[in-house]
């Protein structure tokens, strides 16, 4: 058995028994936790992990002289990773500003591939009805909402939604997350689309003064802007820095572990 870690560079406590056999890193994030030496790694700051993706199977077909071959027997993984790369740039949105040129490079190649009518308009109608997908979330709780997109460093639990954070059964949710997951904290991250990008979050813990300890810390970073509200139980907060997104506050958290 091989194993490729990809988006992200190290395994969770529960996966430890699959560290023998990774045989490859591809991730697009700051190096937190360098495990695994030895192995073929790639991490390079990009808007989409499956920017490397595509770069990594274009290399290997390349070095086999077969340009193209991998991606025309399975053309679905190709509009697969143009629909990601185009979802995780927010289709190279300025305002959002996490596109590079690797990504560019990137979605022309695969463009190239998939060969669309229109360029711009293909790019536009995938991104909103992504958008539309992965934000209709009315139909879910925020208990279910924590499990959908979960990262846990260390004992802080780190969920990203799809919509602002700020629910009536939110932290309640949380703190029965907390305790299945064995963690003290949660880093909530919110966004919405809709209309214009927004961005909020809260900091909810088992204990209230784990909670106002992180935001304190979190807050310190003043190029984020975040602008504490009320919330009962945690700490809510709006984010004036719209381009800061979950990669960037796990590169703090992971300090703030670090240094306790």
């Amino acid at each position: 058995m091989s194993v490729v870690l990809t988006d992200h560079h190290f395994l969770s406590r529960r996966y430890d028994f699959l560290s023998p056999f990774v045989s490859e890193i591809i991730d697009h994030r700051p190096v937190v936790n360098a495990s695994f030496n030895d192995i073929r790694t790639t991490i390079q700051t990009v808007g989409s992990c499956c920017t490397l993706v595509t770069h990594r199977i274009r290399d290997l077909t390349n070095l086999l002289a077969k340009d193209g071959d991998f991606f025309g027997a399975y053309p679905v993984t190709a509009d697969l990773l143009h629909s990601v790369i185009l979802l995780d740039t927010a289709n190279f949105s300025k305002e959002v500003n996490k596109a590079t040129p690797s990504d560019e490079d990137a979605v022309l190649y695969l463009e190239c591939l998939i060969k669309p009518a229109d360029y711009q308009k293909e790019r536009s109608s995938k991104v909103l009805q992504l958008l539309s997908a992965r934000g209709d979330v009315s139909s879910l709780s925020s208990s279910q909402l924590l499990r959908k997109d979960l990262k846990i460093l260390g004992d802080v639990l780190v969920p990203s939604f799809p919509v602002l954070v700020k629910r009536p059964d939110c932290t309640a949710s949380v703190v029965e997350a907390l305790k299945t997951n064995q963690c003290a904290v949660a880093l909530l991250l919110g966004m919405d689309l809709t209309k214009e990008l927004q961005r909020d979050g809260a900091v909810i813990g088992l204990t209230e003064d784990k909670a106002t300890q992180l935001f304190k810390y979190l807050a310190g970073f003043s190029s984020l802007g975040l602008v504490r509200g009320g919330m009962a139980g945690g700490v809510y907060f709006t984010q004036s820095d719209l381009s800061a997104t979950r990669k960037q506050y796990m590169t703090m958290l992971a300090n703030y572990i670090g240094n306790k």
